[in-house]
């Protein structure tokens, strides 16, 4: 390898992997999967037609066809008392259905009035819970998003509708740690049941909520009951991280953020690549570090195959926890990717299973990465 090219492929390094992390110390809040979006923008939709409107936005609501109802998708609308006013299963309407639950016991529509009507109009969440797809006898996941609003008439209404191809967003992890928190310093341990329990608002899309203390014993995993109580500290994951001190230190001296490592899915053993948000709570004299994760994609996406023509070639490392690393690829194993080290003599190596793709840079990366070089230098 040529001492200007490696130089090059430092410069790059730096450049492109500061730009990354830098975004990533912004709290994300915007939703990042499409069927999010398009479920968001219909019910704010249906909440501005019944507040411009009223009543009369619901026979709108049930026509066939409409983008209100169509395939799978429906507007539900009820009241603060549980009333069904709107819904695709005609059945449901004209009936309270404050007492429907899930396959968990979860009750669904006293969470939706509990996320939306405790508030000023207009107050918007998401709830989770296990139902049959239309067409199917097995419960999956529906994650439903409710707003309330104010009609001209003066009564409050709830509009809402729900998707079973949602996937894991940063903002559901961040709002269910932000209730365990408020929870815990409400009731101390007294909470710990409620964030254990598989019919509460803590557990939903494969991820659950954990509690550390500051030395770190385990006191509270809706996952992993087996765990609570063990002082996991010294704990490592399969890439030598001590998550659990990453854990409570990043909730100690920030008070929350993210921190990322491998942990089993529930029912498995073998490690998986989790996102993690955590923050601290405080209860009197007693401090936690609250944490809930989502597992990213398991599967091995860069394959040697997908990288054995690429040794000695500049390329960018998309990783599963979104930061970006660019650099000459200088060797791989089954296992690992090693990639050259900023000063020039040294390798970075990158877990084959934390690496979602391997790719050439596209013209605007390297546009971006050559604007902070000057004859082979950083700019000043």
């Amino acid at each position: 390898m040529s001492r200007a090219f490696a130089i090059i492929c430092s410069i790059i390094f730096i450049s492109f992997s500061c730009f990354v992390n830098s975004s990533d110390a912004q709290v994300q809040t915007d939703y990042k999967n499409q069927a999010t979006k398009d479920l968001v923008s219909l019910v704010r939709s249906a909440a501005a037609m019944i507040g411009a409107s009223g009543e009369d936005a619901f026979s709108e609501f049930k026509k066939d066809g409409s983008w209100w109802r169509h395939d799978n998708t429906a507007v539900f609308v009820i009241d603060t008392e549980g009333n069904m006013l709107v819904a695709k299963d005609t059945a449901l309407e004209g009936k309270n259905q404050m007492d429907l639950k899930d396959v968990n016991g979860k009750p669904v529509i006293k969470d939706i009035i509990d996320k939306t009507s405790s508030g000023p109009a207009g107050k918007e969440g998401w709830v989770f819970y296990q139902w049959p797809e239309p067409g199917t006898i097995f419960s999956s996941w529906n994650s439903t998003f409710a707003k309330s609003v104010v009609a001209p008439s003066g009564k409050k209404y709830i509009v809402g509708s729900g998707s079973y191809d949602v996937k894991m967003e940063d903002i559901f992890l961040i709002d269910a740690v932000n209730a365990a928190v408020a929870l815990i310093e409400k009731e101390g341990k007294g909470a710990f049941n409620t964030l254990r329990d598989k019919a509460s608002q803590f557990v939903f899309l494969g991820t659950y909520i954990f509690v550390d203390t500051p030395e770190g014993v385990e006191v509270v995993n809706g996952g992993f009951p087996d765990v609570e109580g063990k002082n996991i500290i010294d704990y490592k994951d399969p890439t030598g991280k001590y998550l659990t001190r990453d854990v409570i230190n990043t909730a100690a001296t920030k008070g929350y953020g993210w921190v990322d490592y491998m942990w089993p899915k529930p029912g498995e053993t073998k490690p998986s690549a989790k996102h993690t948000y955590v923050k601290k709570a405080v209860y009197g004299n007693e401090t936690f570090a609250v944490g809930a994760g989502a597992y990213l994609e398991s599967e091995p996406v860069a394959t040697p195959e997908a990288v054995e023509n690429v040794i000695g070639k500049l390329m960018i490392l998309e990783l599963k926890n979104g930061n970006f690393a660019a650099g000459e690829i200088l060797r791989e194993t089954k296992d690992t990717i090693y990639v050259e080290h900023p000063d020039g003599t040294m390798e970075v190596s990158f877990p084959r299973n934390m690496i979602l793709k391997i790719r050439k840079p596209t013209d605007k990366e390297l546009t971006k990465i050559k604007g902070n070089l000057t004859e082979g230098q950083p700019k000043k």
